[in-house]
């Protein structure tokens, strides 16, 4: 089994799940100041908010799927080729009538 490593590329559910990471964290320190600024909680009330939200995301982590994953400098699976054009017929395209 590989070791699982984040790649900003791959659209695999792991990989969007760990990009949002960074800004869930943002948003709730900036909750928590927005909250300490407008009630009566300081920030030193409410920090372990912190820890439940790394937590929770933590216990999100294993439970997203892998299917898909590309590791970071792997390339992506190429396509399939596309179908070949159907053969031209032999009548003539001046004796064909265009519909009007």
């Amino acid at each position: 089994m590989q070791e699982y490593k984040y790649n900003p590329a791959c659209r695999c559910s792991s990989c969007r799940r760990s990009g949002l990471t960074g800004p869930v964290m943002m948003v709730t320190i900036g909750t928590l100041f927005l909250i300490a600024n407008y009630t009566r909680f300081d920030f030193g009330d409410l920090w372990p908010v912190i820890l439940i939200v790394m937590g929770g995301l933590m216990l999100l982590r294993p439970s997203s799927s892998r299917a898909g994953h590309l590791n970071p400098g792997a390339q992506p699976p190429t396509p399939p080729p596309a179908p070949s054009a159907p053969a031209s017929s032999s009548q003539n395209p001046s004796s064909q009538v265009p519909n009007v």
